[in-house]
Protein backbone atom coordinates (compact mmCIF):
# COMPACT_ATOMS: atom_id res chain seq x y z
CA UNK A 1 0.00 0.00 0.00
CA UNK A 2 1.40 3.06 -0.70
CA UNK A 3 2.11 6.33 1.82
CA UNK A 4 -1.15 8.02 2.19
CA UNK A 5 -3.43 10.29 4.30
CA UNK A 6 -5.85 9.28 6.04
CA UNK A 7 -8.11 10.45 8.84
CA UNK A 8 -13.06 9.02 8.75
CA UNK A 9 -18.12 9.18 -5.79
CA UNK A 10 -21.25 9.11 -7.72
CA UNK A 11 -24.08 8.22 -5.42
CA UNK A 12 -25.97 5.13 -6.95
CA UNK A 13 -29.58 5.82 -4.78
CA UNK A 14 -30.40 9.29 -6.08
CA UNK A 15 -32.64 9.55 -2.80
CA UNK A 16 -30.13 9.86 -1.00
CA UNK A 17 -28.63 13.06 -2.34
CA UNK A 18 -29.37 15.58 -0.41
CA UNK A 19 -27.13 18.67 -1.55
CA UNK A 20 -24.14 19.15 -3.92
CA UNK A 21 -22.82 22.12 -2.45
CA UNK A 22 -19.64 21.32 -0.73
CA UNK A 23 -19.12 20.38 2.77
CA UNK A 24 -16.54 22.33 4.17
CA UNK A 25 -16.91 21.40 8.35
CA UNK A 26 -13.81 21.66 10.48
CA UNK A 27 -13.01 17.68 10.51
CA UNK A 28 -10.66 15.65 12.59
CA UNK A 29 -8.77 12.65 10.98
CA UNK A 30 -5.91 10.21 10.67
CA UNK A 31 -2.74 10.54 8.52
CA UNK A 32 -0.91 7.43 7.89
CA UNK A 33 2.39 8.21 6.41
CA UNK A 34 5.13 5.71 5.74
CA UNK A 35 6.06 2.20 7.32
CA UNK A 36 10.01 2.10 8.74
CA UNK A 37 11.14 -1.33 9.87
CA UNK A 38 7.58 -2.36 11.01
CA UNK A 39 6.76 0.55 12.85
CA UNK A 40 3.80 2.81 10.76
CA UNK A 41 3.93 6.45 11.39
CA UNK A 42 0.84 8.50 11.44
CA UNK A 43 0.20 12.32 11.61
CA UNK A 44 -3.47 13.30 13.53
CA UNK A 45 -4.57 16.04 12.56
CA UNK A 46 -7.93 18.82 12.01
CA UNK A 47 -8.31 20.82 8.62
CA UNK A 48 -10.97 22.29 6.41
CA UNK A 49 -9.42 20.61 2.91
CA UNK A 50 -8.94 16.82 3.53
CA UNK A 51 -6.40 15.90 3.28
CA UNK A 52 -4.20 18.65 3.98
CA UNK A 53 -3.40 18.81 7.41
CA UNK A 54 -4.21 22.08 9.05
CA UNK A 55 -4.28 22.13 12.82
CA UNK A 56 -2.32 19.84 15.08
CA UNK A 57 -4.11 18.33 17.72
CA UNK A 58 -2.77 18.60 20.89
CA UNK A 59 -1.82 14.83 23.04
CA UNK A 60 -3.84 16.16 25.98
CA UNK A 61 -7.20 16.49 24.26
CA UNK A 62 -6.71 12.24 23.29
CA UNK A 63 -9.38 10.51 25.40
CA UNK A 64 -8.77 6.87 24.13
CA UNK A 65 -7.07 5.25 21.21
CA UNK A 66 -6.51 2.16 19.93
CA UNK A 67 -5.10 0.27 16.64
CA UNK A 68 -5.84 -3.61 15.69
CA UNK A 69 -4.54 -5.72 12.71
CA UNK A 70 -5.74 -9.37 12.01
CA UNK A 71 -7.63 -9.63 15.07
CA UNK A 72 -4.70 -8.61 16.52
CA UNK A 73 -4.22 -5.02 19.17
CA UNK A 74 -1.37 -2.87 19.14
CA UNK A 75 -0.95 0.30 20.72
CA UNK A 76 -0.57 4.16 19.20
CA UNK A 77 2.66 5.58 20.85
CA UNK A 78 2.67 9.58 21.00
CA UNK A 79 5.11 11.68 19.05
CA UNK A 80 6.28 15.03 18.38
CA UNK A 81 3.47 17.48 17.83
CA UNK A 82 4.29 19.17 14.90
CA UNK A 83 2.83 22.59 13.41
CA UNK A 84 0.23 20.78 11.72
CA UNK A 85 -0.21 17.75 12.67
CA UNK A 86 0.58 15.41 16.08
CA UNK A 87 2.75 12.59 14.97
CA UNK A 88 1.60 8.74 16.38
CA UNK A 89 3.43 5.40 15.76
CA UNK A 90 2.57 1.68 16.23
CA UNK A 91 4.15 -1.55 15.49
CA UNK A 92 2.65 -3.22 12.81
CA UNK A 93 2.98 -4.12 9.52
CA UNK A 94 0.72 -1.68 7.38
CA UNK A 95 0.55 -3.79 4.77
CA UNK A 96 -1.84 -6.25 6.62
CA UNK A 97 -5.08 -4.42 7.36
CA UNK A 98 -5.71 -2.99 10.27
CA UNK A 99 -7.82 -0.22 11.87
CA UNK A 100 -6.75 2.74 13.62
CA UNK A 101 -8.54 5.63 16.06
CA UNK A 102 -8.80 8.17 18.47
CA UNK A 103 -11.70 9.59 20.52
CA UNK A 104 -10.78 13.09 21.72
CA UNK A 105 -11.99 14.31 25.23
CA UNK A 106 -15.36 16.54 25.43
CA UNK A 107 -14.50 19.84 24.54
CA UNK A 108 -17.58 22.73 24.81
CA UNK A 109 -18.00 25.85 22.23
CA UNK A 110 -20.69 28.92 21.64
CA UNK A 111 -21.69 30.23 18.12
CA UNK A 112 -22.80 33.49 16.97
CA UNK A 113 -26.35 33.44 15.51
CA UNK A 114 -24.76 34.14 12.32
CA UNK A 115 -22.45 31.31 12.20
CA UNK A 116 -25.10 28.52 13.70
CA UNK A 117 -26.68 28.98 9.66
CA UNK A 118 -23.52 27.96 8.09
CA UNK A 119 -22.99 25.44 11.13
CA UNK A 120 -26.18 23.86 10.20
CA UNK A 121 -26.31 23.93 6.53
CA UNK A 122 -22.55 21.84 6.60
CA UNK A 123 -23.90 18.84 9.10
CA UNK A 124 -27.64 19.50 7.79
CA UNK A 125 -29.36 17.86 11.08
CA UNK A 126 -32.78 16.18 11.31
CA UNK A 127 -35.36 19.42 11.49
CA UNK A 128 -36.33 19.27 15.17
CA UNK A 129 -32.93 20.77 15.45
CA UNK A 130 -33.19 23.65 13.48
CA UNK A 131 -36.73 24.09 15.04
CA UNK A 132 -35.79 23.46 18.23
CA UNK A 133 -32.87 26.82 17.60
CA UNK A 134 -35.61 28.31 16.19
CA UNK A 135 -38.03 28.20 19.14
CA UNK A 136 -35.75 30.09 21.30
CA UNK A 137 -36.26 33.78 22.42
CA UNK A 138 -33.88 36.28 21.16
CA UNK A 139 -31.10 36.60 20.99
CA UNK A 140 -30.89 32.81 20.61
CA UNK A 141 -28.11 30.59 21.98
CA UNK A 142 -26.00 28.31 21.01
CA UNK A 143 -23.94 25.98 23.61
CA UNK A 144 -22.87 22.74 22.70
CA UNK A 145 -20.22 19.98 24.00
CA UNK A 146 -18.79 17.92 21.46
CA UNK A 147 -16.81 14.97 21.11
CA UNK A 148 -14.67 13.83 17.97
CA UNK A 149 -13.91 10.31 16.77
CA UNK A 150 -11.67 9.40 14.18
CA UNK A 151 -11.10 6.08 12.43
CA UNK A 152 -8.93 5.11 9.56
CA UNK A 153 -8.07 1.57 7.75
CA UNK A 154 -4.66 0.31 6.93
CA UNK A 155 -3.82 -2.12 4.19
CA UNK A 156 -4.97 -3.23 1.02
CA UNK A 157 -8.25 -5.85 -0.08
CA UNK A 158 -9.97 -7.68 -2.11
CA UNK A 159 -13.18 -7.14 -0.17
CA UNK A 160 -14.13 -5.92 2.97
CA UNK A 161 -11.85 -7.57 5.99
CA UNK A 162 -13.48 -8.09 8.81
CA UNK A 163 -11.04 -5.71 11.11
CA UNK A 164 -12.74 -3.22 8.81
CA UNK A 165 -16.18 -4.20 8.61
CA UNK A 166 -16.57 -5.19 12.10
CA UNK A 167 -17.48 -2.15 14.58
CA UNK A 168 -14.65 -0.75 17.15
CA UNK A 169 -17.77 0.44 19.49
CA UNK A 170 -17.91 4.42 19.25
CA UNK A 171 -20.45 6.53 20.19
CA UNK A 172 -20.68 7.33 16.57
CA UNK A 173 -19.16 5.12 13.96
CA UNK A 174 -19.50 4.46 9.77
CA UNK A 175 -18.50 1.10 9.20
CA UNK A 176 -18.48 0.02 5.47
CA UNK A 177 -20.35 -3.89 4.90
CA UNK A 178 -18.49 -6.90 4.87
CA UNK A 179 -19.11 -7.35 1.06
CA UNK A 180 -18.37 -3.91 0.17
CA UNK A 181 -15.17 -3.07 -2.24
CA UNK A 182 -13.15 -0.11 -0.77
CA UNK A 183 -11.62 -0.08 -4.89
CA UNK A 184 -11.64 1.94 -7.96
CA UNK A 185 -14.43 1.86 -9.83
CA UNK A 186 -16.72 -0.46 -7.17
CA UNK A 187 -19.40 0.17 -5.22
CA UNK A 188 -19.71 0.27 -1.34
CA UNK A 189 -22.16 0.44 1.30
CA UNK A 190 -21.29 2.06 4.49
CA UNK A 191 -24.00 1.91 7.79
CA UNK A 192 -23.94 4.48 10.35
CA UNK A 193 -23.93 3.62 14.14
CA UNK A 194 -25.18 5.14 17.13
CA UNK A 195 -24.72 3.50 20.10
CA UNK A 196 -24.10 0.49 18.26
CA UNK A 197 -27.34 0.92 16.00
CA UNK A 198 -28.14 2.00 12.89
CA UNK A 199 -28.84 5.86 12.10
CA UNK A 200 -31.36 6.83 10.06
CA UNK A 201 -32.14 9.75 7.89
CA UNK A 202 -28.40 10.88 9.11
CA UNK A 203 -25.92 13.08 6.73
CA UNK A 204 -22.75 11.86 5.72
CA UNK A 205 -20.46 14.39 3.73
CA UNK A 206 -18.02 12.44 1.61
CA UNK A 207 -14.71 13.89 0.02
CA UNK A 208 -12.79 11.64 -2.70
CA UNK A 209 -11.61 10.59 -5.67
CA UNK A 210 -10.09 12.20 -8.16
CA UNK A 211 -11.66 15.58 -8.21
CA UNK A 212 -12.26 15.29 -4.49
CA UNK A 213 -15.66 17.05 -4.82
CA UNK A 214 -17.50 16.82 -1.56
CA UNK A 215 -21.51 15.63 -1.66
CA UNK A 216 -23.79 15.28 1.29
CA UNK A 217 -25.64 12.32 0.93
CA UNK A 218 -28.48 10.75 4.18
CA UNK A 219 -29.28 7.32 5.28
CA UNK A 220 -31.82 5.35 4.84
CA UNK A 221 -34.07 3.43 7.27
CA UNK A 222 -31.32 1.05 7.84
CA UNK A 223 -28.56 3.42 8.43
CA UNK A 224 -26.81 3.03 5.43
CA UNK A 225 -25.68 5.00 2.18
CA UNK A 226 -24.39 3.33 -1.13
CA UNK A 227 -21.16 5.21 -2.62
CA UNK A 228 -19.44 4.43 -5.92
CA UNK A 229 -15.88 4.68 -5.37
CA UNK A 230 -15.09 6.11 -8.96
CA UNK A 231 -11.23 6.93 -8.39
CA UNK A 232 -8.32 6.08 -6.29
CA UNK A 233 -7.12 8.21 -4.00
CA UNK A 234 -7.84 9.47 0.10
CA UNK A 235 -11.51 8.83 0.54
CA UNK A 236 -13.46 10.48 4.00
CA UNK A 237 -16.62 10.01 5.44
CA UNK A 238 -17.85 12.06 8.22
CA UNK A 239 -20.93 12.70 10.11
CA UNK A 240 -22.43 14.98 12.95
CA UNK A 241 -24.80 13.93 15.33
CA UNK A 242 -26.59 16.51 17.50
CA UNK A 243 -28.73 15.48 20.89
CA UNK A 244 -30.88 17.91 23.39
CA UNK A 245 -28.12 18.42 26.27
CA UNK A 246 -29.07 17.87 29.68
CA UNK A 247 -26.58 19.65 31.19
CA UNK A 248 -26.61 23.30 32.77
CA UNK A 249 -26.13 26.17 30.18
CA UNK A 250 -25.45 23.95 27.15
CA UNK A 251 -27.95 23.03 24.65
CA UNK A 252 -26.51 20.42 22.67
CA UNK A 253 -24.33 17.15 22.71
CA UNK A 254 -22.60 16.31 19.88
CA UNK A 255 -20.68 13.06 18.22
CA UNK A 256 -18.67 13.86 14.82
CA UNK A 257 -16.94 10.89 13.29
CA UNK A 258 -14.76 10.55 10.53
CA UNK A 259 -13.84 7.25 8.67
CA UNK A 260 -11.17 7.01 6.09
CA UNK A 261 -9.28 5.09 3.22
CA UNK A 262 -6.85 5.34 0.64
CA UNK A 263 -7.74 3.80 -3.00
CA UNK A 264 -5.50 2.55 -4.85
Amino acid sequence: MRNFRISTGKVLLPLLLIASTPVSAHDTWLLPLRDAGGTAVFEFTSGMDFPNADYAIKPDRIATRGCRVAGTTCELVTGESGEHALSLSAKMDRSAAGVIWIDLAPKTLTLDADKVDEYLAEIDPPASVRAAYMAQAEPRLWRETYVKHAKAFTGAASKTPTAWSKPIGNELEITPSSTSLLSKNSDARFQVLSRGKPLADFAIGVVGGPNAKPRLLRTDGKGEVEVRIDGAGYWILRGTQLTPSTTKDIDWDSHFATLSFDVL
